[in-house]
C-alpha cells in the first residue's frame, strides 16, 4: 500500500505514486512561476520555483497549504495553486 509516509521517506518513487495515485496528482497552476516553501506559511524559507504546470503530488492538507513533492523537491504550496 503506498502512503504518504512511504513517499516522503523516498521508499516510493515519485513515477510509481504519481502512477498508482492519480487522485493525488495535480499540476501547478499558476501564470509565472510559485514559490515552493520549507513550511506551512508565507515567512518560511524559498526551496525552489515551480514552473507553471509542474506535476505534483499532494501528501497532506494544513490548512490553506499544501504538503507536496516534485520530481526533485518536496514542500509546501499555497492550495489555490494547484489543479487536479
Amino acid at each position: 500500500m503506498i502512503t504518504a509516509d512511504k513517499i516522503r521517506s523516498g521508499n516510493i518513487s515519485f513515477a510509481e505514486a504519481s502512477m498508482n495515485m492519480p487522485e493525488l496528482t495535480g499540476y501547478i497552476n499558476v501564470v509565472h512561476s510559485l514559490n515552493l516553501r520549507s513550511g506551512p506559511a508565507i515567512y518560511t524559507k524559498i526551496k525552489t520555483v515551480l514552473k507553471p504546470n509542474t506535476r505534483v503530488i499532494i501528501l497532506d492538507t494544513i490548512g490553506k497549504w499544501r504538503e507536496i513533492i516534485t520530481e526533485k523537491y518536496h514542500g509546501y504550496i499555497l492550495s489555490k495553486y494547484i489543479k487536479q
